[in-house]
């Protein structure tokens, strides 16, 4: 973790809820702001977080500068909204971010992490900007929400919720890759046997299945076509462990799709038989000259750590980073040369 700044004061749940409490009573507007090209972890906290300040009875918006994909839209209720509008800041008194790792990740929200006055984070690998609730340990955010959650559950302030836990088991479902990835923990189990047993007392509503399915089983025939042109594109380097794909700005508007179609491109490359990291290279269609990274790690190399030369972080095991680069090989070039040699003294330490 690197500090902008280190006088800023670490929270815990409790003190988190006391801030909450505080805020209220003063009668303070509450906005949350999520990070870029949002997942199931920002969406899901924010409106977990969200619902738990308009019960306690505050008012609390979430805002991002990219709407929530189509196949994430079902977090949000009939007259939830995502989509920042312009100078929507000023409506409010306090300004949070919820699993924003760095200023970077509020996108052209940038300037406006000098006034957030928490975060609430997991990444190990972060920029802290404010004072913050953080858990590097957490599978996601919405473990640390959770807590927040059930400090209120314990003194009665509210009683258990339905919509929240649905919220909070797609934030961490999200996160873990529906418990499969390495960072789910027996806490992480415990409380989503927590959130389930809510859930399960509200059949009216998506159960647990219902809800992995539309995280991890259900794709559009858009979707379906853009991991096509993403197999196309596939390229297998360093004696066959790293695995990347690389998406030019104009490819989805060429074929008729979106930006969001190739959100989870990562797991293509890293599902290869064999590979230890697999990368996905993004050129940006707003920024011309800039290619986003995603790494994926399936062993214990730390592509945190090996995109933080690049200003870019996250967890050991899955983490991003921006770069400048001329084209997609240019960007691919740079990524691989930084990935290869550690690759190699993995392999050499690891032989299979």
């Amino acid at each position: 973790m690197t500090a902008k700044n280190t006088s800023f004061s670490q929270l815990n749940a409790s003190a988190v809820c006391a801030s909450i409490e505080q805020y209220i009573a003063g009668k303070k507007r509450l906005l949350l702001l999520c990070h870029v090209n949002p997942d199931g972890d920002t969406i899901g906290s924010a409106f977990a977080l969200q619902r738990i300040y308009t019960l306690l009875g505050g008012y609390a918006r979430c805002a991002c500068t990219s709407d929530a994909p189509g196949y994430l839209q079902f977090l949000l209720q009939e007259q939830d909204s995502l989509l920042y509008t312009p100078n929507m800041e000023k409506q409010f008194d306090a300004i949070w971010t919820i699993d924003v790792a760095s200023p970077t990740q509020l996108g052209r929200l940038f300037p406006l992490s000098d006034q957030v006055s928490l975060s609430i984070d997991h990444h190990e690998n972060c920029t802290v900007f404010s004072p913050y609730y953080l858990n590097p340990t957490a599978s996601a955010t919405g473990e640390l929400i959770f807590h927040i959650y059930s400090a209120f559950l314990k003194n009665s302030k509210i009683q258990p919720d339905p919509i929240i836990c649905r919220l909070l088991y797609a934030a961490i479902s999200s996160d873990t890759g529906s418990f499969q990835y390495s960072n789910t923990t027996p806490e992480t189990f415990q409380i989503a046997a927590s959130l389930v047993a809510t859930i399960q007392r509200d059949p009216e509503g998506e159960d647990p299945a219902a809800i992995a399915h539309r995280l991890h089983g259900c794709r559009t025939i858009q979707e379906l076509q853009a991991q096509k042109l993403v197999i196309e594109r596939l390229r297998i380097v360093c004696e066959g462990r790293l695995a990347y794909a690389c998406v030019s700005a104009t490819l989805p508007e060429e074929h008729g799709l979106s930006d969001f179609d190739f959100g989870g491109m990562v797991d293509i490359p890293r599902s290869i038989s064999g590979v230890l990291v697999g990368l996905a290279i993004k050129e940006s269609k707003s920024d011309s000259g800039t290619f986003k990274i995603s790494a994926r790690s399936n062993c214990d190399i730390d592509v945190a750590t090996i995109l933080s030369k690049f200003g870019g972080g996250g967890h050991k095991r899955a983490a991003g980073a921006t770069i400048p680069a001329k084209n997609c090989q240019d960007a691919a070039d740079k990524v691989i040369a930084a990935f290869s040699p550690v690759i190699q003294s993995y392999v050499k330490e690891n032989p299979v």
